[in-house]
């Protein structure tokens, strides 16, 4: 299973690459689950939960914590 993030603070966006990676997971017989956040705080507090994911996708201009910021930490 691979284990996915987006971070963005547009709805739309987010619903948009979703349904990209679902649309294409069935091609390489993957297994996905998709947790989306819309604040990098969010996010943040959910990796110090000690969940993982195997790819992230950030925005990287976000209200409070940018992405870039969110990457370093």
């Amino acid at each position: 299973m691979l284990n996915i993030a987006i971070c963005d603070d547009e709805n739309a966006i987010c619903n948009q690459l979703e349904n990209i990676i679902l649309d294409i997971s069935p091609k390489y017989n993957m297994k996905i689950e998709i947790d989306i956040f819309y604040t990098a705080e969010n996010l943040y507090k959910n990796l110090l939960n000690k969940n993982k994911y195997d790819l992230i996708f950030l925005d990287i201009e976000l209200k409070y914590m940018s992405g870039v910021q969110l990457g370093k930490k």
